[in-house]
């Protein structure tokens, strides 16, 4: 059978495993593993409490650390006035897009987005929810994940826009 890469079989032996490292220069986010003008983000994750949020909380993002409120790539944020779930780009603090949200009262979740310059879409459960043809992408140096009550069972990160078929198979 199939097993995860990070699997450590410990019956009989102790075992230990490598640190996960990454790394990418000082100027940008991960030279091989992050492209400035396209990218493609998977998240599968776990609300196991129904309700509403209690604030707007960013469930994955890449942004400028220098200006975290004005350029930032937000690959799921939480709304603070309700149970949902949508994805943002902004420049300079202006909107890149037009939001596309889903209702995430409880239960699990798995969704995608891809953006490039004037071409992104948002995909949840094999559908594809929003796209918009009217894009303007930050610089961005940092990744981050907001403290959130939530269980994230994977994120994956492309260095290419995925094509909607694509964002429909992996998302069902």
């Amino acid at each position: 059978s199939a097993i995860a890469s990070s699997y450590i079989p410990t019956s009989g032996a102790l075992a230990t495993r490598a640190a996960d490292v990454s790394s990418s220069s000082n100027n940008t986010l991960g030279n091989s593993f992050y492209d400035q003008t396209k990218s493609t983000a998977f998240v599968g994750w776990n609300k196991p409490w129904s309700g509403n949020w209690d604030a707007y909380e960013n469930i994955f993002f890449v942004y400028d650390k220098d200006a975290i409120a004005d350029d930032k790539i937000v690959y799921g944020v939480t709304n603070g006035a309700n149970d949902q779930v949508y994805w943002n780009v902004e420049v300079g603090n202006v909107g890149q897009l037009t939001y596309g949200a889903y209702a995430a009262s409880s239960g699990k979740f798995n969704h995608a987005i891809a953006v490039a310059s004037n071409n992104a879409a948002f995909a949840k459960s094999g559908a594809i929810l929003q796209s918009d043809t009217s894009v303007a992408l930050p610089v961005v140096n940092e990744a981050g994940i907001d403290p959130i009550n939530i269980h994230i069972s994977r994120i994956t990160l492309w260095p290419k826009r995925l094509p909607d078929a694509t964002l429909q198979t992996i998302t069902s």
